[in-house]
């Protein structure tokens, strides 16, 4: 059968406007699959930032149970400092700490009275002047004892000895004990297993 200039134009119609739905079915298709293409990319790009981040908390967490021990070790040097770190003054403890101290060694003082409050931001120093006679090695004895009472920090310092012409082996010496109070105490560090 033969197609008359009428079929073959409707024909021609009909093909090109086939090609038109068939072209924009195309660049639809191409546009929805470039929105989700893009969509994913985005999505990928965050999941792999989320990943990143959780990799370096997993690596943190890592290397902090690699130094369980020595955290554990601290908190435990943190206790044992505040507990000897009172937060009020608590002078008869220190009188008591120094009467034992005094009574274990040869050391024989004649004057102790409370000195002026050094204050500072976190903690506030407790002087407190000596004076007393003692040879070299009772004093020597008797400082070592101080600086390293379990009960409560105390520091000896301005130490200003003298010769006794009459007393060669016992030596006038005036020197201060330092003692401290904490502002606020911080609380105990707590690890749990």
């Amino acid at each position: 059968m033969a197609l008359t200039d009428q079929d073959k134009k409707t024909l021609q119609v009909g093909l090109f406007i086939a090609g038109l739905i068939l072209a924009g079915a195309l660049v639809a298709k191409y546009q929805f699959f470039s929105i989700t293409n893009r969509q994913l990319k985005s999505q990928i790009t965050q999941i792999g930032a989320q990943i990143r981040e959780q990799q370096a908390l997993r690596n943190d967490l890592l290397a902090l149970a690699d130094r369980r021990d020595e955290i554990e070790a601290m908190a435990a040097r943190i206790r044992e400092a505040s507990r000897r770190l009172p937060n009020s003054a608590e002078e008869g403890q220190f009188y008591r700490a120094l009467t034992e101290i005094i009574g274990n060694t040869q050391f024989k003082w004649s004057d102790v009275h409370p000195a002026a409050l050094r204050p500072h931001q976190l903690f506030t120093e407790m002087p407190y002047s000596v004076a007393a006679t003692a040879g070299f090695h009772e004093f020597g004895q008797f400082m070592n004892l101080i600086e390293e009472n379990p009960e409560r920090f105390m520091r000896v310092s301005h130490i200003n000895i003298h010769n006794d012409r009459e007393h060669p082996t016992n030596h006038p010496v005036n020197f201060e004990i330092t003692t401290f109070m904490l502002h606020n105490v911080p609380p105990a560090a707590e690890v749990t297993p």
